[in-house]
């Protein structure tokens, strides 16, 4: 989590120096495998170049994956959400009929860890989930446990010491279908919307108590933007991106909107898949942006003969957080990670940060 920081502007409370990236790269037609995982590291200096980028090995990856029957496979990943606790990932997946031997495993009953042992990335399957029931629930790394919520009226606990899970009974009256969070004091604060309402549970996970968060965010600009959450180190200040182009600062103290903040120089359609803050003091942070090129005419350039996209665009933004919000572009361009269908992106230097999973 965010440490406070004695010094006013000490950029340590949130200052990761490299931000990872694993992906599933997919066969050009000269493998034996259809599939293979690479970890790459993405620098600041990475960052700070325009243009077409290449990116430095972060460690070979285990070329095959634990099935659930003791087996192991090549094949792709079925997993949607994760979590990264240091060096180490988290995933849970789903149902799937056609994974190795056509045989059908619910993936939501397991949990895999994907951890660094100084110098390979090895799989492991974890402790099966005793309460497999929530359909798609989102994690959350919070004081050593991984917190399991979705919309169902419990949430599963595990205890990443002891290896254990606890199942929690949520109060009836607590309305969520969380699509994604933040941390505010001592609170996870959880993000839901709908059609029309958008509104905000917080959980206190020592104390287990659920209250109502007052929400006063701008509505939603398009039903197919996933909203980003990011907090500006450990101010009071909430980073909220729909679009690349037009970021809101919310008040968290305050309960209401700071700003509204015009990037210029960027695709006012693109998306954002991933966000981070990376470097944050009293008077600006830098912020990190990788670009979902799902809507976007730049896809169309970068897509490779077998139609799987070869890059990740990204973007490097200065935003000023003295007196009058500003954002100016420091540099973009394209990451090249190769013809790939999908990459998870976190930081390893915040022991609980959250990822996100983005398929080509």
């Amino acid at each position: 989590m965010c440490r406070e920081s004695e010094a006013e502007d000490d950029a340590g409370c949130c200052d990761p120096k490299c931000i990872y990236m694993l992906v599933e790269n997919v066969d050009d037609g000269d493998r034996s495998t259809p599939y293979r995982r690479r970890m790459l590291t993405i620098s600041e200096a990475n960052f700070m170049k325009s243009g077409t980028v290449d990116l430095e090995d972060g460690g070979p990856v285990t070329v095959q994956w634990p099935l659930p029957n003791g087996e192991a496979t090549y094949s792709r990943l079925p997993f949607k959400e994760f979590c990264s606790v240091g060096l180490s990932l988290f995933f849970i997946g789903y149902l799937d009929e056609n994974i190795a031997t056509e045989r059908v495993f619910d993936y939501a009953e397991k949990m895999w860890c994907l951890k660094y042992d100084g110098h390979t990335w090895i799989w492991s399957l974890c402790r099966t989930i005793f309460f497999p029931d929530q359909l798609r629930p989102i994690i959350i790394p919070y004081d050593g446990k991984l917190c399991f919520i979705g919309d169902d009226l419990w949430v599963d606990i595990y205890n990443l010491k002891s290896e254990f899970w606890e199942k929690r009974e949520v109060p009836a009256s607590v309305r969520m279908d969380p699509h994604s969070y933040f941390l505010w004091e001592t609170l996870i604060v959880l993000y839901s919307s709908d059609d029309v309402n958008q509104w905000l549970m917080s959980y206190d996970l020592n104390a287990n108590i659920w209250s109502p968060f007052e929400c006063n965010f701008p509505p939603v600009c398009d039903y197919r933007a996933y909203r980003k959450f990011v907090r500006l180190g450990c101010s009071d200040f909430l980073l909220i991106i729909d679009f690349v182009s037009i970021w809101w600062i919310y008040d968290l103290s305050k309960k209401k909107l700071a700003a509204v903040v015009h990037v210029n120089d960027l695709d006012e359609i693109g998306m954002v898949s991933d966000v981070f803050c990376c470097h944050h003091t009293s008077k600006e942070s830098l912020i990190y942006v990788f670009i979902n090129t799902d809507y976007m005419d730049i896809k169309m350039d970068i897509e490779g003969p077998n139609g799987y996209i070869n890059f990740v665009p990204y973007v490097r933004v200065k935003l000023q957080t003295d007196g009058n919000f500003s954002a100016k572009v420091e540099s973009k361009g394209n990451l090249k990670v190769g013809p790939h269908m999908k990459y998870y992106v976190f930081t390893a230097e915040d022991q609980d940060i959250k990822g996100k999973t983005t398929v080509a």
